[in-house]
């Protein structure tokens, strides 16, 4: 007690207050940096117990929003070259260019694991990056999922293998993307921005309280999906990786990666104006974040921003002895932050960053503040307006189906969630009745309203609206028949059911269609002809196929799948003739 008075008599209360503000927002800082930050440096992730005993087939997928040549000739063939044995990529093109959808299909002739989907746009209804990737989910073929942006490359061809890997250990893989290295200081800023507002994210998802992931290189299962009833706040052009993420993501099931080789970057298209905007535009989510998040991210800049205060003034008015204390505090903070950023960055795959990061560390939080200014402004204001409902609940609850159909063209989403609400039940119980299958009934009744969504600027009001959507609906559990048939063996596909007694009618038939079949396969080359036999007439499964061949697995799968492709269009041929 003597000493703390010799202090305020010394210095008085306000160098006292001084001297304990930046004792503590030192404090803080160093909390951070070693204990929470300083955790994705030493981070693996093979602590974790193993779900999976080994990778699983991996669906890629990309939404493309325009003609974007340069994904298609530059990106696209560095995801297609990725060295690991099974995996598609499914490109969801939302656009009106016929001619360029028709390069995507003529792409995947060459590269089988390519599944390319089109969605009609309309000027009268946008449609949103999530309807997109429900879309791209809906169409792909495996469990586990990958997602990525087409403006993004990755630096090596192990980044599917170790995000793949991920999933041995969790539902949910979390990876990081930087940004490219361009020329000046700005892109330098804007690199070290992206990886410092990352570590936010990461180093919490480390010590065991994820929230978030990051568009360009993130994961789950289709199973959580579904479960979570797919995206949410479908009123937001924005939080598929974070607002949705933090429903479904828990300690238990989440993977992170860190490594260089499974760090991909993002092309960068302006300055820190284009940067700005961009951080602003996304930064509309965050008034949606849990308040420990907030307060999570918010801590770190706040006590940077006090620290760097009570130094300044301590070093402006107080006394010497005061003034080398602050210097000192200044310069052991900065060593410090310095050792752990550069650990960091070796980490994740970031080049030549610490160089300049003091002014980083200086300037970031005059940023952070220029853009939290710019958010509390307008993206707050926007995301409000977004959530007000245009009518009061009881007019959405006795509107007519046409007065709702209108204003979902008119943009207003909560309309179309009562539509769902007034037909789900109903075009459930039917699904139910044709698969008596309750998970295809689900995933049905999903396909069938992402249809309805994007194509509801096409209803004719001269039927009333549940017979629209109920055509929808037959015409999609036909689809999902047809696609049954498709993963049906060649043999199965072309003969008749089995009967327990068959008519010798149906005895005729069947030979003539073993016959067809025979001949089919003598017009094959005699690798396909032996993959077919051996996969459909003998049964051997992929794995013991490549074994007796002594083939890589992935290219078994890829000839068995031109094969299946020959096959069918010998079929098709002969049909027409």
């Amino acid at each position: 007690m003597e000493f703390f008075n010799r202090i305020i008599v010394h210095y008085g209360w306000e160098g006292t207050a001084l001297a304990g503000v930046l004792l503590v927002m030192f404090g803080i800082q160093l909390y951070y940096y070693l204990f929470v930050y300083g955790r994705i440096p030493k981070y693996k992730d093979t602590r974790r117990p193993e779900i999976l005993s080994e990778t699983p087939p991996v669906s890629v997928v990309i939404p493309l929003f325009s003609e974007d040549y340069a994904f298609v000739e530059e990106i696209l063939p560095l995801i297609v070259a990725q060295e690991y044995p099974d995996f598609e990529v499914v490109i969801v093109y939302v656009g009106r260019d016929t001619d360029f959808y028709d390069d995507l299909v003529r792409i995947k002739q060459s590269f089988p694991q390519i599944t390319a989907t089109k969605i009609e746009l309309n000027p009268r209804f946008p449609i949103s990056p999530k309807m997109a990737l429900n879309v791209g989910i809906k169409s792909a073929h495996y469990e586990h999922l990958l997602f990525t942006t087409p403006d993004v490359y990755p630096t090596s061809d192990r980044w599917l293998s170790l995000m793949a890997n991920g999933f041995r250990r969790g539902e949910i893989v979390l990876g990081y993307c930087g940004m490219e290295r361009g020329k000046g200081f700005a892109s330098y800023l804007i690199r070290t921005w992206r990886m410092m507002h990352s570590v936010d994210w990461i180093s919490s998802a480390v010590c065991g309280r994820p929230y978030r992931g990051m568009r360009q290189n993130y994961g789950f299962t289709k199973r959580l999906y579904f479960g979570a009833n797919g995206f949410s706040h479908l009123n937001m052009n924005i939080g598929e990786d974070d607002l949705f993420m933090s429903r479904i993501i828990a300690p238990g099931n989440v993977s992170v990666v860190l490594s260089p080789r499974a760090t991909l970057r993002e092309k960068s298209w302006g300055g820190l104006k284009w940067w700005i905007g961009t951080q602003r535009f996304f930064g509309g989510a965050i008034p949606f974040y849990p308040l420990w998040v907030k307060n999570f991210i918010q801590w770190e800049l706040g006590s940077r921003i006090l620290f760097w205060l009570a130094a300044i003034v301590a070093v402006a008015v107080m006394p010497w002895e005061f003034k080398i204390a602050a210097g000192v505090l200044l310069l052991a903070r900065f060593a410090i932050v310095l050792v752990e950023a550069r650990r960091i960055s070796r980490r994740l795959g970031e080049e030549k960053i610490c160089g300049r990061y003091f002014l980083y560390d200086l300037l970031s939080p005059f940023f952070a503040l220029l853009l939290g200014l710019l958010l509390g402004l307008g993206a707050e204001r926007d995301a409000d307006a977004q959530r007000r409902p245009r009518m009061e609940i009881a007019d959405y609850i006795i509107a007519d189906d046409r007065v709702l159909v209108e204003l979902v063209l008119q943009g207003d989403n909560i309309a179309f969630e009562y539509l769902f609400e007034r037909y789900k039940e109903a075009i459930h119980r039917l699904f139910i009745q044709r698969t008596n299958n309750p998970l295809d009934a689900d995933d049905l009744l999903q396909e069938t309203f992402i249809k309805v969504y994007i194509n509801i600027h096409r209803y004719n009001p001269a039927y009333t609206f549940g017979q629209w959507v109920y055509t929808i609906a037959r015409n999609t559990f036909v689809d999902f028949i047809r696609r049954r048939q498709e993963d049906l063996p060649i043999d199965d596909k072309f003969t008749a059911p089995p009967s327990n007694n068959p008519t010798p009618e149906e005895n005729i038939i069947r030979k003539q269609q073993r016959t067809q079949i025979e001949r089919y396969l003598q017009a094959m080359p005699p690798r396909y002809r032996q993959l077919i036999v051996m996969r459909f007439f003998e049964e051997y499964s992929y794995e013991e196929i490549a074994m007796k061949l002594e083939l890589p697995l992935g290219t078994v799968k890829t000839q068995i799948h031109r094969a299946r492709e020959q096959m069918c269009r010998l079929i098709a041929a002969d049909e027409k003739s």
